[in-house]
Parts: C-alpha cells; sequence; structure tokens
C-alpha cells in the first residue's frame, strides 16, 4: 500500500513546512512526517515551543528542524514563509 502522505508527486523532497506547529494537529503533523523520515520546517509564534519541538523530533527520529517563529496573520511574517517556501536551494514540498 503507498503512504499517502508521499502519493502527492513530490518526488525526492523530503522537507515539508507545517505551520501550527507549537501545539495541537501541527504538532502532531509534525511528529507524523518526522516518523516517516521527513525534514520540516517548523512555522508557529512561539519560538520557544518550537525549538523544544525540533529537538525532540531530532532525537526522536534523527530529522532536521528548522524553526520560523511567525505570525501568520501578519503580513511581515506571512512574506517570510512565503519566501521559504519559494527558496529553489531549500526546497519543500508543502
Amino acid at each position: 500500500m503507498i503512504d499517502p502522505i508521499w502519493s502527492a508527486g513530490m518526488g525526492s523532497i523530503r522537507t515539508a513546512m507545517v505551520t501550527g506547529a507549537s501545539s495541537g494537529i501541527g504538532e502532531e503533523f509534525a511528529r507524523a512526517l518526522a516518523a516517516r523520515g521527513c525534514d520540516l520546517v517548523l512555522v508557529a509564534r512561539r519560538e520557544d515551543r518550537l525549538k523544544g519541538l525540533a529537538a525532540r523530533l531530532a532525537e526522536a527520529y534523527g530529522t532536521r528542524a528548522e524553526v520560523l517563529a511567525a505570525d501568520l496573520a501578519a503580513p511581515g511574517p506571512l512574506a517570510a514563509a512565503e519566501a521559504r517556501l519559494a527558496d529553489p536551494d531549500r526546497p519543500t514540498c508543502w
């Protein structure tokens, strides 16, 4: 059976951006992706929680996680997240 997480045609890109990753469903998505070997860009307002999650995921799954503390309701931080997604030197699948 093909894992639906990887069936979206993303090829060899193994980095995903997860918004709202400091708690709740965003944190759970980050855990599920890390368990599948995906590196992450973790986005939320609470940098301290993101850093803690990044450390726990690295220890548990050996994945890398970039932390982007941003309130995506504000234009400046939203633009930073968009720029990160568009960076051709650091591709992400979502």
